[in-house]
């Protein structure tokens, strides 16, 4: 039997609905976002990395900077 295949979505609303995690600092709810930056390697060259990362009100700006 073949794997349902899930969207990046469905695994972000899987994630909050298991994990409402609340920041101890502002006490706003963690949103779970996808973040790609770019990294400089050894070489000089550009590597992209994705990472998935929870945003609240005080590192909002660190995220989206």
């Amino acid at each position: 039997m073949a794997r349902k295949v899930t969207s990046f979505r469905d695994k972000l609303k899987k994630a909050a609905k298991e994990k409402h995690i609340k920041c101890p600092v502002c006490g706003r709810e963690k949103k779970f976002v996808k973040a790609i930056r770019a990294r400089r390697t050894q070489k000089g060259s550009y590597r992209y990395v994705e990472e998935v990362v929870a945003v609240c009100g005080c590192n909002e700006k660190d995220v989206f900077a």
